[in-house]
């Protein structure tokens, strides 16, 4: 691996799935990484908070993936939290800040959006995971033109990816096909979902850190599959028996398709070739395995 000729410093403002595959990332490319979740500083604390941002190099890049977790806490008292962390860092961010990059959601275009989903497409978030996205992007972008820092906002669609263990509907996906040799689809298996890898996401990071991009991107292949589609994608590269049964239990109070126009994201980074979920599901399943085989001998 060659070594960046750079001195370029990311700061990562949150931890978890995203913050550690991001902090990871970067400093497998030689930048400089300072990764701040809840063991290092508690975002909530602005006094704390703002005795850490002393140390940091003023001209920083930083990333912030924090966010209302929505399997967990989905609720007014997260979405206050995470609006105060976002208050608590525009508070304290030098002002020769280079760039903000923000990581939101495509859930902020509501239930039933237009379709293909495009950059230009109304929002309109149902519940408070997508409220507090849209909410924090639009107090960065006031704040961004008061301040003149850069900001770009990424809106993903599902995510997955190594360290998504219980997080994402691949795993789930996965982890019940190899352990229980069956998936239960419990919802609509009709429901039609965008996954990327989370490696693009890094990628797609760098790119804006090394090229000074700006805007607000949906992240997404353009390629939906059906959720009963991608469990036979899933099964189809096991070599046993797998099971796949439909219930049908959960109320459909989502999104039923989700289908994305990705020309804006390909004009912006021209290079960039997103991982095909198929592509995507043979690596993840293949470390899934991996992972295991780690776990027992450790046991």
């Amino acid at each position: 691996m060659s070594k960046k000729n750079n001195s370029q410093s990311i700061v990562v403002l949150g931890g978890g799935f995203l913050g550690n595959n991001i902090t990871t990332y970067f400093k497998k490319k030689y930048y400089y990484v300072n990764l701040i979740d809840r063991k290092i500083c508690d975002l909530l604390d602005q006094k704390k908070l703002s005795i850490l941002f002393q140390s940091i190099p003023h001209s920083s890049t930083f990333i912030i993936p924090a966010a209302v977790t929505r399997l967990i806490s989905n609720n007014r008292n997260s979405y206050d939290r995470n609006i105060k962390i976002i208050e608590n860092f525009l508070k304290v961010i030098p002002v020769s800040a280079k760039h903000v990059i923000f990581i939101s959601s495509t859930d902020v275009y509501g239930l039933d959006p237009i379709l293909p989903i495009t950059e230009l497409n109304p929002v309109d978030p149902k519940d408070f995971y997508a409220k507090v996205k849209l909410d924090s992007e639009i107090i960065l972008k006031k704040e961004s033109d008061i301040k003149g820092f850069n900001l770009t906002i990424l809106r993903l669609c599902g995510v997955y990816g190594k360290g998504d263990a219980a997080g994402s509907t691949i795993n789930r996906l996965v982890a019940s096909a190899i352990n229980d040799r069956r998936i239960n689809i419990t919802c609509n298996p009709n429901i039609e979902r965008d996954y990327i890898l989370v490696n693009d996401i890094s990628r797609i990071i760098e790119n804006i850190v090394d090229n000074k991009i700006i805007g607000i991107f949906n992240i997404a292949t353009g390629k939906s599959q059906t959720i009963s589609g991608i469990s036979k994608n899933i099964v189809s590269k096991l070599n046993f028996k797998v099971d796949i049964t439909v219930q049908n239990k959960i109320a459909d109070n989502r999104v039923i398709k989700q289908q994305f126009d990705t020309s804006f994201l390909a004009q912006n980074f021209k290079s960039l070739e997103m991982t095909s979920l198929n592509d995507g599901l043979a690596d993840y399943i293949n470390n899934y395995f991996t992972q295991e085989v780690k776990n027992n001998n450790e046991d």
